[in-house]
């Protein structure tokens, strides 16, 4: 009967995810109900073997004497009770576990939905072809939704796929896929909101702060990627006296690149070939080793530089940018003589005795940094000011600082660091 019972359930049902103990008791209670229906049907025949036909013209004799006992009688009842309760039980069991794998095939359909609607409609917005569809497909090793939209929305899940399958794959034209796909996606180090993986993610015209180690000192000098790839980063030589210069003699070069309003980041690319000529160009290699550096927390040094300092409301800072020239003689503008006295390129430490009664924290900050070749003015915000005695010290943190007024500021601290 257990045997009939799961082939006569429907495949849906069989494949639910019933716990072991309870489809043992639900194949129990089975046998029950079973074994009950055959003690009803004997009953039954026994009560007709006791029935005397009686006709007008003829008197039917007993086929069987009448047995001793009679299943309705007796203890035959109380028997048949709890037979009964467990096939109750048990298709109740089997109606909720029904109910339950249907609910679950439900709540599936409509992740589903959600899922399909959710990837048409990043679709749309990132452009995707049917190209990408397939290569996409071919990195996640399936082409279910679910698997897709992970990938759309995971750059550390794009770059592990994309690191398998390059081993396997490396042909050329397939990598050029895989370099426009991932910039296509938003996996690009512009993009602020997810972490910088590896070089793969840099673009064309990003500027980089590079350096090479030497017996004595550091060399550093600032160029631009020329062109990047799946394979390599192309960058331009520097120059010297008007010649670039050799790098294929060294191994490799240390770079640095600055993220604003995030952090700045320091790797190492191997030196693969230099390419002499119109361009002369130098070929990188790319890597997964980078080092990620606050901004407040980066190379610092302590030096003694005197400067003067104009404090402006921050409405106004676009107008007075670049013009601390022309600042004293504003009436808006209230300025005081510090030193500054530690010095990263995120932010500085001032040491001062004539504070402005007006200044406090999240005030604006405006001073010229001739010293590190920078034109113009910095804008610095103040973090938090301790006072000891008439002594004052302000903390500041660099507010909008471009890119290459960055570099020339990290350039200048590594200048002081080696001398």
């Amino acid at each position: 009967m257990a045997l009939y019972f799961s082939i006569a359930l429907p495949r849906r049902a069989r494949t639910c995810r019933i716990p072991q103990l309870l489809k043992f008791i639900l194949i129990a209670f089975c046998c029950l109900g079973y074994t009950s229906c055959d003690s009803i049907r004997q009953g039954i025949q026994q009560y007709k073997d006791e029935l005397i036909y009686k006709w007008d013209s003829f008197e039917l004799k007993k086929i069987k004497a009448p047995p001793q006992r009679r299943f309705y009688k007796g203890d035959s009842q109380w028997k048949m009770l709890p037979v009964a309760l467990g096939s109750a039980v048990a298709l109740i069991l089997l109606a909720y576990y029904y109910s339950k794998y249907w609910e679950r095939q439900n709540q599936y359909k409509i992740e589903q939905k959600k899922i399909l609607a959710r990837l048409h409609k990043l679709y749309n917005q990132l452009q995707i072809l049917d190209e990408d569809e397939t290569l996409m497909g071919e990195l996640m090793e399936d082409l279910e939704a679910s698997s897709i939209l992970r990938l759309i929305e995971s750059p550390e899940e794009f770059e592990a796929r994309v690191e398998g399958f390059k081993q396997k794959n490396p042909d050329e034209k397939v990598l050029s896929a895989i370099y426009h796909l991932r910039h296509k996606l938003g996996f690009g180090f512009y993009n602020k909101s997810i972490p910088f993986l590896c070089t793969q993610m840099l673009g064309t015209s990003e500027q980089l702060e590079c350096s090479i180690e030497l017996p004595k000192k550091s060399v550093s000098f600032f160029t631009p990627v020329l062109s990047a790839t799946e394979q390599f980063l192309v960058i331009k030589a520097p120059r010297v006296k008007g010649k670039a210069v050799n790098l294929k003699k060294y191994k490799q070069l240390t770079c640095r690149i600055c993220r604003s309003d995030d952090a700045d980041y320091q790797f190492t690319l191997p030196i693969l070939r230099q390419i002499k000529g119109k361009f002369d160009a130098v070929v990188l290699g790319h890597t997964w080793d980078i080092e990620k550096r606050l901004l407040r927390h980066a190379d610092r040094v302590s030096l003694e530089i005197p400067k003067d300092f104009y404090v402006i409301p921050e409405k106004y800072m676009f107008l007075y940018a670049d013009q601390s020239h022309a600042l004293s003689s504003s009436p808006e503008v209230s300025n005081f003589r510090g030193r500054i006295v530690d010095l990263s390129s995120g932010g500085a430490k001032v040491h001062t005795k004539e504070l402005p009664h007006n200044i406090q924290e999240d005030a604006l900050l405006l001073f010229g940094m001739k010293e590190a070749n920078i034109s113009g003015d910095l804008t610095a915000k103040v973090l938090s000011i301790n006072t000891l005695g008439e002594e004052h010290f302000l903390h500041l943190q660099f507010f909008r600082l471009r890119e290459m007024k960055r570099m020339r500021l990290s350039r200048f601290i590594s200048k002081i660091e080696n001398q």
